[in-house]
């Protein structure tokens, strides 16, 4: 059975109340996310907005951080197993833009998770657990966005032990984020 795993009515009864918890701290009007599950190619996506829009793909919504300068982009993405009873957690993003309109994006960063990776070598284990991606337009710095930055590389058996351990981590990830960038801007 994969890692991180719910069964299929926890997801949808559950999930969404817990990624308001994961981002209440960052979100300038947290009572205003909109947490919607989507069909998706390998599963489901649950995306985060806080003007929701019909036009627009779930994984490019956007909601205003607390700094009113920055927007932040939040989804997961899940597979269901062959007989839709469990879903599990595949991927985990959180983008942070500067933005001065929500027509133009540049990128600062990506919190990231790809629970699924093994963690028997360096690399799954930076890529399984929370890690940053630097983003960067000039192309002297471009090297460094495919980076893997870990927020909790001591610990990839405990950080992945459940969905639980795995949120903690994440939003202990966000909370530094949140106070080193989020609070400057």
């Amino acid at each position: 059975m994969p890692r991180l795993a719910l069964r299929s009515d926890e997801f949808f009864s559950r999930r969404t109340d817990r990624i308001r918890e994961l981002l209440v701290a960052t979100a300038a009007d947290p009572e205003h996310l909109h947490i919607q599950p989507h069909r998706h190619s390998v599963g489901q996506i649950i995306s985060v907005s806080d003007h929701f829009s019909e036009k627009l793909p779930p994984q490019d919504q956007l909601f205003a951080t607390s700094s009113r300068q920055l927007y932040a982009q939040y989804y997961e993405i899940w597979r269901f197993d062959a007989k839709q009873r469990y879903v599990h957690l595949y991927q985990t993003y959180f983008h942070l833009y500067a933005i001065p309109s929500r027509n133009e994006r540049d990128q600062l960063f990506c919190l990231h998770a790809e629970p699924e990776e093994p963690i028997d070598e360096i690399q799954g284990r930076l890529k399984a657990t929370p890690h940053i991606h630097v983003k960067s337009k000039e192309s002297r710095l471009l090297p460094i966005a495919k980076a893997h930055l870990p927020g909790c590389y001591a610990a990839p058996d405990r950080v992945l032990r459940s969905l639980a351990d795995f949120d903690t981590a994440f939003a202990d990830t966000i909370a530094i984020v949140k106070h080193e960038v989020i609070n400057r801007y």
